[in-house]
């Protein structure tokens, strides 16, 4: 990882806990709902420390590709058509598998390639997706249930500060509740966002119709592989279909199964 990338996740890093540590200080020194010894205000703290714990560990390993045991994809695919070629990488040297890319702030390839997250200094790949997706969704239910406690039963000789707080953790909210259900959305119909976004130039891609995801499993097997994926896949591309029978469960927008 480049120098300039480590440093911008130390200072990620340093503003997320610097803000909490102001925030948990505000809530502890003043007289709120968040630190009662009601159930919500409990099970609030053990849900914002699950997600401050995520927030660590989601850039772990996000599928690094190795030369070890790589091998030309066209190994796995049916031969009847023309495959569209794989690409060398030149910094890596290897023959990048298909849905991979390298990535030049991690000076690596990952697997399935989604993005670069500057927050988490990693990659989002295939063996973190799910752990992504899941602290984005935890971060928004938390920093919601902040913004209740920062308006609702506070003593208001301090709503300054409350409301100053209340603000930041609004925008967050909407930052990450947006992002998680955007991902949850990718997980759900096996794409990534580097092939949502990049559709049009991706040359596996091309043999497929717009909007239709070869890699899809159907919605059930999706969750299952990105929860239970402990090693990098090597991907084979689908046969491109003449005709693709679309209906109400199984179209170019969603598969049921």
């Amino acid at each position: 990882m480049r120098q300039d990338v480590k440093d911008i996740v130390n200072i990620c890093r340093a503003f997320y806990i610097i803000f909490h540590f102001l925030g948990f200080l505000l809530f502890l020194l003043t007289d709120n709902q968040a630190v009662s010894s009601t159930f919500s205000s409990i099970f609030f703290w053990g849900l914002k420390l699950l997600a401050g714990i995520l927030f660590f560990i989601a850039g772990k390993n996000p599928g690094y590709i190795t030369k070890i045991e790589l091998k030309s994809c066209n190994e796995l695919q049916d031969t009847d058509w023309k495959i569209p070629n794989q690409h060398f990488c030149e910094v890596c040297k290897i023959l990048q598998p298909y849905r991979s890319r390298h990535c030049f702030d991690c000076e690596e390839c990952i697997s399935k390639f989604d993005h670069h997250c500057f927050w988490l200094g990693s990659c989002v790949g295939e063996l973190n997706h799910f752990r992504f997706a899941f602290y984005l969704v935890l971060e928004c239910f938390s920093l919601t249930w902040a913004v209740y406690f920062c308006f609702h039963g506070t003593n208001y000789t301090e709503i300054a500060f409350y409301v100053i707080l209340g603000i930041i953790c609004a925008s967050f909210t909407m930052l990450t509740g947006g992002l998680g259900i955007f991902h949850v959305y990718l997980i759900s119909i096996g794409a990534t966002t580097w092939e949502i976004m990049r559709r049009k130039s991706i040359s596996y891609l091309k043999p497929y119709p717009m909007n239709f995801q070869p890699f899809s499993k159907g919605f059930c097997q999706n969750w299952k592989d990105a929860i239970t994926v402990r090693e990098a896949t090597l991907w084979a591309l689908p046969r491109p279909l003449v005709v693709y029978p679309f209906n109400w469960f199984d179209n170019e927008y969603w598969s049921c199964c």
